[in-house]
């Protein structure tokens, strides 16, 4: 080999390491990017969950206030829908037997 081949050689070899530390560093970025995409999906999916709750309990206030009518009788039309609620319980297990 001559000179000239050798340093091409040793150009070439420091631009593999190059390439190849470029790589190694963007295996570490995307595991670290993966960790905060399953981080994020956890934390929605919560938040979702957390939203339907409060959705719930905001159509349920809805009914009760709907109930009450213009009377600030809240706790009486939240206990008239829990036995509403009873009920249809009840008749679903009748159906389902």
């Amino acid at each position: 080999m001559t000179e000239e081949q050798n340093k091409e050689l040793l150009t070439l070899e420091a631009q593999v390491r190059q390439v190849i530390v470029l790589c190694e560093n963007l295996k570490r970025d995307k595991a670290e990017l993966k960790r905060q995409n399953a981080e994020l999906e956890r934390q929605k999916a919560e938040l979702e969950r957390e939203n339907k709750e409060l959705q719930m309990k905001y159509d349920s206030l809805k009914i009760a206030k709907s109930l009450a009518g213009n009377e600030v009788n809240f706790k009486g039309a939240k206990d008239g829908l829990a036995k509403m609620v009873k009920e249809v319980d009840r008749c679903i297990a009748l159906l389902s037997e």
